[in-house]
């Protein structure tokens, strides 16, 4: 049986990282940020979400508590110090190059979130995600089973590559529930634990799923790695070429 000891490190080795990433599919840093970085990070959390949409952050539709997602290579560095010291590091840099790709680009989106009782959402279901990315995961409070841990089936992303092969194009948001047809048993999905600090990377092609809040509340945030490539998947205009086509127009 696999437990979550398995894919925990206490150290920020990228060797020993991507062989977990390889062998599972994520692994957990539990000690990741300390206190200060994470009250600082707390910080820039509630101004993301708190105040007034920017071109680079806006608020997102959400049933119960918040979200707020970030564009990180667009967004006033000056005013989030701390979250583009984290989400824009060499070190995350230099897991996505070994891993995933050095044409991804670098948590090009971050998403803010506070999930609370009630909070309900497509990412509720085990799924995995119609387009591949790699995400960097933080807990900003202690976070277990009861407050909405992340839940996930380590190794499956060895099952999700076969399925790509069954599904072809088919995989799209419109057709989300293909990506929700899974071979797996409720036992298989194990609900990751840690402290505030903790940092999750993971594959989306991880089967996953975000917890439900049966009591208190989750604060976290996610950054997204993906090549323009996987951003295509899915979609006839990814959100990479709608940026491109952005900048063209702001050119002429």
């Amino acid at each position: 049986m696999i437990i979550q000891e398995n894919f925990t490190l206490n150290t920020t080795s990228v060797d020993q990282i991507v062989d977990k990433l390889d062998e599972f599919g994520l692994v957990v840093l539990p000690h990741y940020l300390g206190q200060n970085d994470v009250e600082k990070l707390f910080e820039e959390f509630r101004d993301f979400a708190e105040t007034e949409d920017t071109p680079y952050k806006k608020n997102t539709p959400y049933s119960e508590g918040t979200a707020t997602r970030v564009k990180r290579l667009e967004m006033d560095t000056d005013r989030f110090k701390k979250t583009n010291e984290v989400f824009g590091s060499a070190f995350m840099r230099e897991v996505t190059d070994r891993y995933w790709s050095k044409d991804a680009y670098l948590n090009h989106e971050i998403f803010v979130v506070k999930d609370v009782v009630g909070s309900q959402h497509v990412a509720n279901d085990l799924h995995f995600d119609v387009k591949p990315t790699l995400k960097y995961f933080i807990y900003l409070n202690d976070t277990t089973k009861e407050n909405g841990a992340f839940s996930c089936v380590p190794g499956s992303h060895k099952v999700t590559h076969k399925l790509r092969a069954k599904h072809r194009d088919k995989l799209s948001y419109g057709n989300r529930s293909l990506t929700r047809q899974l071979p797996v048993k409720e036992e298989e999905v194990i609900p990751i634990e840690g402290k505030a600090g903790t940092l999750i990377i993971f594959s989306t092609e991880v089967f996953h799923k975000a917890g439900h809040v049966s009591k208190g509340e989750r604060y976290v945030m996610r950054g997204h790695s993906r090549t323009e490539q996987q951003d295509r998947i899915g979609d006839k205009v990814g959100t990479f070429q709608l940026l491109k086509n952005k900048l063209r127009s702001l050119l002429r």
